[in-house]
């Protein structure tokens, strides 16, 4: 019980802080989860949380800087967010939560690709649900083993060149100055 709690305050703290969360909608969300915490005690767990990992303010800090700057900001796949300046404090959840969403209908191609192209397979990815991806497994496919997956993801990275594909996108992130 004690472990579960804990868990939920940290993934309200880190999701909460993502979104801009003050010590008072911190601690009214713990109480609504049964966590007794004043808006003193949330507002000292965010100045902790933040102190205890200084990029996380500096990142803050920066996006709301462009965003008052230029108006926008732009993810690891190149998708720029147009965002008013009196919401920049958006601007970090647009990035992350954006650039998930990206990653994932990009890794689902990547996905299909390896499973029509290098397993020869007839199953298909069916979707993805924040980050699982459901997978239908036709009949004529019950022997391909998760090592047969892994190698067909393996050889797919190694034709695509994924790593230099990444660093080139993240070249365009949400520092980058060009328009």
């Amino acid at each position: 019980k004690v472990a579960c709690e804990l868990r939920d305050r940290l993934k309200g703290l880190v999701l909460g802080v993502q979104y801009g969360i003050g010590g008072r909608k911190f601690a009214k969300q713990c109480r609504r989860a049964g966590v007794d915490v004043s808006a003193d005690q949330g507002a000292e767990y965010i100045a902790k949380y933040k102190a205890a990992s200084p990029g996380i303010p500096w990142m803050f800090r920066e996006v709301d800087k462009l965003i008052h700057e230029r108006g926008w900001v732009r993810n690891v796949l190149g998708r720029k967010y147009w965002i008013h300046q009196d919401e920049s404090y958006k601007g970090v959840n647009y990035l992350i939560q954006g650039g998930c969403s990206e990653l994932m209908k990009r890794s689902m191609t990547i996905i299909t690709w390896a499973i029509r192209k290098e397993l020869r397979a007839a199953s298909r990815l069916r979707g993805a649900i924040h980050d699982e991806f459901l997978t239908g497994v036709a009949d004529s496919d019950r022997d391909i083993t998760v090592t047969d997956c892994a190698e067909a993801l393996e050889a797919m990275a190694t034709a695509w060149d994924v790593d230099a594909w990444t660093k080139h996108l993240a070249a365009a992130s949400w520092s980058a100055a060009t328009k």
